[in-house]
């Protein structure tokens, strides 16, 4: 879901509404007055004349036309014809060529969005991300994904996961995840300074969530800590340490007690 899509496209349809009814009384009034300057006809008159050509129904004429007024009423029917052209044109964009589609889907996943309560918020769709999903999709805990890498999307459209396209630093995406119902939120964000940033907006939207982040560098963590996060991951220390315990034939019970000695250490 991209989370301007909805606002994109209404905005799409109003301008396109509000020009093509701009343009038709602009037809209207020149006809009328076209009319009445060049036949001195009646208000009412040169009003219905205008109707009757520019509908095209053929009813009969209420004003003996001269040649002046049968060239303008031939630019009035040109006119006419350029105006449904272009009303029709856009509007069959809109609803006949797959968006309209496309905002009903949109718009279901919004709703989807509002209901949603005690789920969990994944910033960022790398190997982390995809893990975390996978875990929660098994245990059957709803879940959003923020990824602004639409090929990611793509990728794993078949999931049928809940992706919302942007960056999730951005405080309308926070305000639209529904982060005050959720009850986590992960910053796997790929760069440490935009795990920060994200773990400081989730903590001003909400004193009730816990937040989880991971951290590419040891001297982070307690930055991210001082954010506001409640868990933070190193995942390549995680990995190193599991490999190092199975080569040095030695059992690691408590992995959160090692990593703060590590990082007491760094």
């Amino acid at each position: 879901m991209k989370i301007n899509y909805i606002k994109d496209f209404r905005t799409r349809i109003y301008k396109t509404l509000l020009v093509s009814i701009g343009l038709f009384i602009a037809l209207i009034s020149f006809g009328t007055i076209g009319y009445i300057l060049i036949e001195d006809a009646y208000w009412f008159d040169a009003l219905y004349m205008v109707i009757i050509t520019a509908s095209t129904v053929g009813f009969y004429e209420v004003i003996d036309l001269s040649t002046a007024g049968r060239v303008f009423t031939m630019v009035m029917i040109v006119f006419n014809l350029a105006f449904f052209t272009y009303a029709i044109t856009k509007l069959s964009t809109l609803f006949l060529d797959g968006e309209f589609r496309k905002y009903l889907k949109q718009r279901k996943m919004e709703n989807v969005l509002n209901n949603m309560t005690d789920h969990v918020i994944i910033c960022g769709f790398g190997r982390l991300g995809h893990a975390i999903s996978s875990v929660l999709e098994q245990q059957k805990i709803p879940f959003i994904i923020i990824e602004k890498d639409i090929e990611k999307i793509r990728m794993h459209k078949e999931r049928n996961y809940i992706f919302i396209e942007g960056n999730a630093t951005n405080d309308e995406i926070i305000d639209v995840i529904g982060i005050e119902r959720a009850k986590a939120i992960v910053a796997t964000l790929p760069s440490d300074a935009e795990n920060v940033f994200l773990v400081l907006s989730a903590k001003e939207k909400s004193n009730t969530i816990t937040i989880y982040s991971r951290a590419s560098d040891p001297e982070n963590v307690n930055k991210l800590k001082m954010a506001g996060a409640h868990e933070v991951i190193l995942p390549e220390y995680i990995g190193g340490a599991y490999i190092g315990s199975k080569i040095a034939s030695t059992e690691i019970e408590d992995y959160n007690h090692f990593f703060n000695n590590l990082v007491k250490k760094k």
